[in-house]
């Protein structure tokens, strides 16, 4: 299935978050979240899980759409487009020229209690994007709802980032 909202950004390049031990949250990262955290990271009070290295994928949004219709237009299952909490703070700080720029958004699933599953017919009940705004050369980052009714233009070429399962891009 290939996606008609997103265009994979990349192709030859392999990015790979470390292992994460789940103990950073992003609620009490200030230092590398420094322009704000939205409030509503507090309410998510999950221990945070153990992940190996994650290669990654970019892609960027080229057609009007929801997050929901550009993560949902990706050809995987539900339970294979997050990052923990930790492993985005570690994209963050390891990968930030990938992250996009300019006032427009880098998005990214997280698991809103990362000790559930996921259920791939109700993906709402536990997964959330993240959306990361960097502004001045500070990050900024808000949790947001999958069935939010914003459209992304595709003009602003905002991205998503979601994990790489071999083999990695076509």
């Amino acid at each position: 299935m290939k996606s008609e909202i997103t265009r994979p950004m990349s192709l030859g390049k392999v990015i790979e978050i470390p292992s994460c031990d789940g103990s950073e949250k992003i609620c009490g990262d200030r230092t590398t979240f420094v322009s704000g955290i939205d409030g509503d990271f507090s309410k998510l009070t999950s221990l945070g899980i153990n992940t190996g290295p994650t290669k990654i994928e970019i892609y960027e949004i080229v057609k009007d759409g929801t997050f929901y219709s550009a993560f949902s237009g990706l050809d995987r299952n539900w339970n294979r487009k997050w990052l923990s909490q930790h492993q985005v703070i570690s994209f963050c700080k390891n990968f930030s020229t990938f992250l996009r720029l300019g006032g427009n958004c880098t998005f990214i699933l997280i698991k809103k209690d990362e000790q559930l599953p996921v259920n791939e017919l109700n993906p709402l009940e536990n997964l959330a994007p993240v959306q990361i705004y960097v502004r001045g050369g500070s990050r900024q980052i808000a949790l947001r709802e999958l069935d939010c009714d914003i459209i992304w233009k595709g003009k602003d070429k905002n991205r998503l980032i979601i994990p790489c399962f071999q083999p990695c891009l076509r």
